[in-house]
């Protein structure tokens, strides 16, 4: 037996707090993994790892990129609503390329509103190196800048910084860091042209490109969020943790995937993910939203040694646009897989391939009841075959209809199994007109469809009576003009 803690704990930070550590699992020798969530934990806000996302792009008030374990940005509109009314701690990692890592902690980060440009604002604590003058030089200090992108220039300097340093940044004229920058492989991040990489001045200078760099926020906010759980049973007055997690597992040893123990009370409670209640074939549970309760202190426990489902689309409002081009449906784009996500087209070719994956499609709509659709089979094909879709197996909730490989009011044009996808810049469609600029948004069209998940999303009640096709759409039952509340699509 072993016990664990988050190894961000072994930095000298202020208050409690861990890192919301990445999933760990073993499945050829079944092991059970015990997370305490009852302290607040660290949120990715950045990550760059390597360069297979593109940082060089416009007004960054959208998030992109593949998840917070890989290249990923969380957005500008997500940052403010974080760090407003309340700021947060910022902790950046940072890696080089013999491995060893640093860090650099601001006691206070926020960022303003769209209306003040999303200006910077932090009190640094330890790694003074936003907040303080490179070589003598103020003019690289970018605290209290607003943001910059190539579209969009609000920096000091004569040029726009991101446009010549090509990335994104809050640059004065023009920085004294900029993790957006320019990703390089080794050797050549060891000698870069002048600021053209991923950089931190103090002490790496302006010609060294980190190996990896990642912001990250505290996390305050309480999250008692059970809404992807069920109850499985409860106990009362058990008195400790391992005597809470000894009557779980005699009781649901081979169901549990989440206990509650409550030290206040006593109380012990199992959970099993809410997907395990739909009728589809084969084990599985849903890789569940983390719950933390703050203010009444809990232990969670989550065993992590089965296959869980995994979030590859979602759709919940309309802070993120989903009418793309093409290279940004590549590689994934959004506020990861709890928000407005899109994992990208090469994840999922590289997900279905060479095993096709089992879908699942969850729906809810205004009046929060939710449906599902199930494909037994889902693969899409490389870039080469321009992501084609194939699909098989279908089976659905009372109602829900196949609009994806099946004719909808006799129209077998708007089967879209075994085509590609389309975007706005690239129409690989049957109609006459691209379907992704007239419906305005990107799927696997015929011409043109009888689903269509990265539509335009409407809020209440105008989802309820939209242009004709012009939503979230899932034809059958829902019809034409209604546009879903949220969507899901999920791998197995």
């Amino acid at each position: 037996c072993e016990a664990y803690d988050c190894r961000l704990r072994d930095l000298p930070l202020d208050g409690p707090g861990c890192r919301k550590c990445r999933s760990a699992s073993n499945i050829s020798n079944p092991v059970v993994w015990l997370r305490s969530m009852f302290t607040s934990c660290w949120t990715t806000m950045q990550h760059r790892v390597s360069g297979s996302v593109n940082f060089q792009r416009v007004w960054y008030r959208a998030g992109f990129g593949e998840g917070p374990d890989g290249n990923f940005w969380i957005g500008l509109d997500r940052l403010f609503s974080l760090t407003n009314p309340t700021p947060r701690k910022l902790l950046i990692l940072m890696r080089v390329w013999n491995n060893s890592q640093s860090w650099a902690h601001y006691k206070s980060f926020s960022v303003a509103s769209e209306t003040d440009l999303y200006k910077l604002s932090e009190v640094p604590e330890s790694g003074i190196r936003i907040a303080a003058p490179w070589d003598g030089l103020t003019k690289v200090i970018t605290n209290g800048f607003p943001f910059t992108t190539i579209d969009k220039d609000n920096d000091n300097a004569e040029g726009n910084c991101a446009l010549a340093f090509k990335g994104a940044w809050w640059f004065n004229s023009c920085f004294g860091a900029h993790l957006n920058g320019q990703y390089h492989n080794y050797p050549e991040a060891l000698s870069t042209a002048y600021a053209m990489g991923i950089h931190w001045m103090m002490p790496f200078e302006a010609y060294y490109s980190l190996k990896e760099a990642e912001m990250l926020l505290m996390w305050l906010k309480d999250r008692d969020n059970l809404q992807d759980y069920s109850m499985l049973g409860s106990r009362r007055q058990v008195g400790h943790l391992s005597i809470c997690l000894a009557w779980v597992d005699s009781k649901f040893s081979t169901t549990a995937r989440l206990a509650k123990f409550d030290k206040s009370t006593g109380a012990c409670e199992a959970y099993d993910c809410r997907l395990r209640d739909l009728p589809l074939d084969g084990p599985g549970c849903r890789k569940c939203r983390s719950a933390s309760n703050i203010s009444n202190p809990v232990v969670w426990l989550r065993s992590m040694f089965t296959s869980c489902w995994t979030t590859v689309q979602h759709r919940v409002s309309g802070s993120v646009n989903f009418q793309r081009v093409w290279s940004e449906y590549r590689t994934g784009f959004g506020e990861g897989p709890d928000g407005n996500f899109w994992i990208g087209l090469d994840r999922l070719f590289s997900l279905t391939n060479p095993t096709p994956r089992k879908l699942l499609i969850l729906m809810r709509v205004w009046n929060n009841s939710q449906s599902w659709a199930h494909y037994r089979s889902f693969s899409v094909a490389s870039e080469t075959d321009l992501y084609k879709l194939s699909v098989s197996g279908f089976s659905g909730s009372a109602g829900i209809g196949d609009s994806i490989a099946a004719p909808w009011d006799g129209l077998t044009k708007v089967i879209t199994n075994g085509f590609p996808f389309t975007t706005i810049d690239k129409d690989n469609d049957n109609a006459e007109s691209n379907c992704a600029q007239s419906f305005k948004g990107a799927w696997w069209f015929n011409s043109c469809f009888g689903a269509h998940l990265n539509g335009q999303y409407h809020n209440y009640p105008e989802a309820l009576s939209t242009a004709y096709a012009m939503g979230i759409n899932w034809m059958m039952p829902f019809e034409a003009y209604y546009s879903l509340k949220e969507a899901e699509m999920l791998v197995y």
